[in-house]
């Protein structure tokens, strides 16, 4: 079975991201390193799977700070 590549989590501002992946209009899985997920959510072109480490207090923040979220889905995810 041929697994997709994963970009693991580093040091970076959205390090607490584990994996991220965007999904185009056919369904295909696009894996992202972390350094691009802020630019990629900017574009808007499909929908995205971000697998997210809530025990990296730098994943905390990029919620706060950077996730295009809803106030009360980040309220949740903070919470």
């Amino acid at each position: 079975m041929n697994r997709p590549e994963t970009f693991l989590a580093d040091a970076t501002p959205a390090s607490g991201i584990v994996s991220a992946y965007r999904f185009d209009a056919q369904g295909k899985a696009i894996p992202l390193p972390s350094t691009a997920v802020d630019k990629a959510l900017a574009e808007s072109d499909g929908w995205f799977w971000i697998h997210l480490s809530h025990a990296d207090i730098r994943c905390c923040q990029w919620v706060e700070r950077h996730a295009p979220l809803s106030e009360i889905v980040r309220e949740i995810l903070l919470g």
